[in-house]
């Protein structure tokens, strides 16, 4: 499985305060199923990791990532309250060997 994970942001959303884009690709040869329900997000809150929304994205369905395809995945600008960095962990698994792999992607952000 091979999973990689970015951040799109422009300065103007950051201005208007929206939080970034999110862009999971499926790198490898098999197509993933990622699942949106039980996607945390942490804080980073001296220098422990504190759980903001034990499920951040509120949809249940799986969505199937063929692989050499990517998806944007927003949140809500009320998950993110302060300024600070923030911890987002995916949760992915394997169609064919039910292999589970989960990745976290730490950003910044800059509220009002």
């Amino acid at each position: 499985m091979f999973i990689s994970i970015s951040i799109s942001v422009r300065q103007g959303r950051y201005d208007q305060g929206e939080t970034p884009v999110v862009i999971i690709k499926d790198d490898g040869e098999t197509s993933v199923d990622y699942t949106g329900s039980g996607t945390s997000l942490e804080y980073l809150q001296d220098n422990v990791w504190v759980v903001v929304d034990s499920d951040a994205v509120g949809f249940d369905e799986l969505n199937v990532l063929e692989p050499g395809q990517k998806m944007e995945q927003k949140f809500s600008p009320s998950y993110i309250q302060q300024n600070g960095v923030y911890g987002i962990v995916f949760k992915f698994h394997a169609n064919k060997n039910e292999e589970n792999s989960s990745k976290k992607i730490a950003i910044s952000f800059y509220g009002d």
